[in-house]
């Protein structure tokens, strides 16, 4: 009987091997994609300053002389109340005090935030959709330009983006729950 369990055992590997490489692979590529030169700007970051990421921060936090770079100049600190919210100014503030005032002590927390975030959808939407179209939208969701501008810039943009995923993950989630479902229905709103 245990030779028997042990044949299943080996014989389900390859399947199980199978199902969970591809996500795995996926997730490393992802994570080096996230963090690769977090602590820097890309080299076409003076093109994005409509999106509003801002390369005075450059000037702000390593101190670097950016006068012949840009031919424009820092307006608002505080553009749209960003810097006010309590919950990104955690965010933001734990990895100042772990990091120091850099780059990447700005970036850090919300591309990991991020990255977890992505994974976090990927789990929620598995039971919906075949796993390799699942890890095509993640991957290139994750490697799409405008997404890792967003999600690494440590903007109030990025951190939005990953409470938005969060938000409808959470709601999948919750699909199959029929009491939640059930409450919800039932209750007088």
């Amino acid at each position: 009987m245990a030779e028997k369990k042990a044949g299943s055992r080996a014989n389900n590997a390859p399947g199980s091997l199978r199902t969970w490489l591809p996500p795995a692979v996926v997730f490393a590529v992802m994570l080096l994609v996230m963090f690769w030169r977090l602590g820097s700007y890309p080299p076409y970051f003076n093109d994005m300053v409509d999106q509003g990421i801002h390369m005075e921060v450059n000037k702000v936090f390593d101190h670097a002389d950016i006068s012949n770079k840009v031919n424009w100049y820092w307006k608002d600190m505080h553009s749209s109340g960003a810097y006010e919210s309590p919950l990104y100014g955690m965010v933001i503030e734990l990895g100042l005090r772990l990091f120091g005032l850099t780059l990447f002590g700005v970036r850090f927390f919300p591309a990991l935030i991020e990255f977890w975030t992505l994974i976090l959808t990927f789990f929620a939407f598995r039971k919906y959709f075949p796993q390799y179209l699942l890890l095509s939208f993640i991957l290139l969701m994750a490697l799409s330009p405008w997404h890792l501008l967003i999600a690494r810039s440590g903007g109030i943009q990025g951190f939005s983006v990953s409470l938005y995923l969060i938000a409808l993950s959470m709601f999948v989630l919750l699909i199959d729950r029929k009491c939640s479902v059930g409450l919800a229905i039932t209750l007088p709103w």
